[in-house]
């Protein structure tokens, strides 16, 4: 610690970040088998932080009962383009070690659309 940020007073969520494209989150995580849920881990770059490399692709959690209720996240986002606002909208959620709700019915789905496009069958 001290040869490669001068203390050892160096605040985790500094040096372990999940990065998407330029943006950068702060992250809990551990090495293999010490976190059950959200394991996350990572190689140190040349700037001194560990960037995670490893850990969860998806997490959900599903309250089963009359209805049945979940809450699930991709750490990134649900897209793969950089161009899209659900690029790295779930980063700041996976940080703060949060979920979002699922959209769990056909109506949940329809009251949350943000675009709706038919496809020839």
């Amino acid at each position: 610690m001290k040869e490669h940020y001068g203390t050892i007073s160096v605040p985790w969520g500094e040096i372990h970040v999940l990065q998407r494209g330029e943006k950068s989150f702060p992250v809990g995580g551990s090495s293999h088998g010490t976190e059950s849920v959200r394991p996350v881990r990572g190689s140190l770059n040349d700037e001194g932080r560990i960037v995670a490399d490893f850990g969860s692709a998806f997490t959900m959690v599903v309250e089963l009962g009359t209805e049945a209720t979940a809450w699930s996240l991709v750490p990134y986002g649900n897209s793969e383009r950089p161009d899209s606002a659900h690029y790295d909208d779930q980063g700041p959620l996976w940080s703060e070690r949060r979920l979002k709700r699922a959209w769990f019915s056909k109506q949940d789905v329809l009251d949350n659309l943000e675009t709706h496009e038919e496809l020839e069958r």
